[in-house]
């Protein structure tokens, strides 16, 4: 890169954000707690799963390079051990140093769009939000320095969908006083297809989904309904509460009135981790619209209720007080609140059952999914089957969960 590009890119970078030393610092947004002084090693604060990074479509060298430059800044730290928590917007910063790789793409993505070339406009401006959505992670609200970097990932979103094979549209429907948005993808709008509704996680977005749809469902024929659990991403407006699924109970109601190319029989549900709650009181409520449900390791009940979560690392433990509007340093606090979301707690499964075709995958390499929450989100449905995923790495068994996923999408919704 040639130093007046790199200027200029730096320029871009200063009008979208204007950090102030009234913003506080990611690790200090859900938790108020100074770093343990027993600690001695540096440290991530976030986790660096660079095997999904590379799965999303990032570019390895680039997210390598960035995180060397903040491990090796020279400047302030929140958390002095913790390598990621540079406290100036600037180099060494984590949003600082992704968001000049989107500045970077984005322009070049202007370029191509401007040249008519939509192959590699849409290449561009795809790696552009991907840089954007690295560099708000973890997604907490009100740590406002991410926040910009998050409204950018949804602008060149869009852009890239614009660019993308098939069809794309953006609805906004109400959620009570609130309003949130789903993104839709569909390989055809002039014909009825089927389609998938993800039920994302809260250490996820629901934009994460877009190679999935382009690699596995679009080939299909299958659509995609992207969108994310109350208080988070496209639903933040929506208050978080344990009523987790009424923002994709909204959704399917705006569908089945106003989208007429999807068809409304023939819905499949993809949900992950405590979109499983959600997924699980769409189905009671609205589950005759429902033909086949994919859960990947669930958190519904013993993970609420359980002690485990105190053992989590610390950025999981402060993006869920974070969503509970509470403190993370004060975990006691928050302990009876989160049970409040066990659907068992709940007791909306007293006396429900149905027929709708479930897979309910699960692994025993993951540390929260318990055997019980798994039998339990499977014992709803009298057509369900579990499915145990094995293999050698957290990333073959990420890639088998897809393949599996996809398998049971196209057997039962083809």
């Amino acid at each position: 890169m040639t130093s007046e590009v790199l200027e200029k890119d730096q320029n871009l970078s200063e009008v979208l954000f204007k950090p102030t030393r009234k913003t506080k610092e990611t690790s200090f947004v859900a938790n108020s707690a100074p770093e343990d002084p027993s600690v001695t090693e540096n440290y991530w604060y976030r986790h660096c799963h660079l095997p999904y990074a590379g799965w999303l479509g990032l570019n390895l060298i680039e997210v390598k390079s960035a995180l060397s430059r903040i491990a090796a800044s020279p400047n302030r730290r929140t958390r002095p051990h913790a390598l990621d928590t540079v406290y100036e917007y600037g180099p060494g910063n984590w949003v600082y140093e992704f968001s000049m790789l989107g500045v970077r793409y984005s322009e070049m993505g202007e370029k191509a769009a401007q040249a008519e070339n939509r192959e590699e406009a849409f290449k561009n401006f795809r790696l552009a939000e991907l840089y954007f959505l690295a560099a708000s992670y973890p997604y907490m609200v009100n740590d406002d320095l991410a926040q910009q970097s998050l409204c950018q990932h949804y602008r060149y979103y869009r852009r890239a969908a614009q660019f993308a094979s098939g069809d794309f549209e953006e609805i906004r429907f109400k959620v009570k006083e609130a309003e949130a948005i789903a993104f839709i993808h569909t390989p055809d709008k002039n014909a009825v297809c089927p389609y998938v509704m993800i039920f994302s996680n809260y250490q996820n977005l629901c934009t994460e989904y877009l190679r999935y749809y382009n690699d596995y469902l679009r080939p299909l024929g299958i659509a995609m309904v992207a969108l994310d659990l109350p208080g988070v991403g496209l639903s933040g407006k929506v208050k978080f509460s344990p009523h987790l699924g009424k923002v994709h109970e909204a959704a399917l109601d705006y569908i089945l009135n106003h989208v007429l190319y999807l068809d409304h029989h023939n819905m499949g549900i993809l949900a992950q981790r405590m979109g499983c709650i959600a997924a699980l009181q769409l189905m009671i409520s609205m589950g005759s619209h429902v033909r086949a449900a994919c859960m990947v390791s669930p958190l519904v009940d013993e993970f609420l209720m359980s002690k485990a979560l105190a053992k989590a690392p610390p950025m999981m433990r402060d993006v869920i007080a974070n969503r509970m509007n509470g403190d993370s340093s004060l975990w006691d606090n928050l302990i009876p609140l989160l049970q409040a979301y066990s659907v068992k707690k709940q007791g909306i499964l007293s006396g429900f059952s149905t027929d709708i075709q479930m897979q309910v995958m699960w692994s025993k390499a993951d540390f929260f999914c318990s055997k019980a929450d798994m039998k339990l989100t499977a014992g709803v449905s009298r057509k369900s089957e579990i499915v145990e995923v094995a293999g050698d790495s957290g990333t073959e068994i990420f890639e088998k969960a897809m393949h599996n996923s996809v398998a049971f999408f196209k057997k039962n919704l083809l």
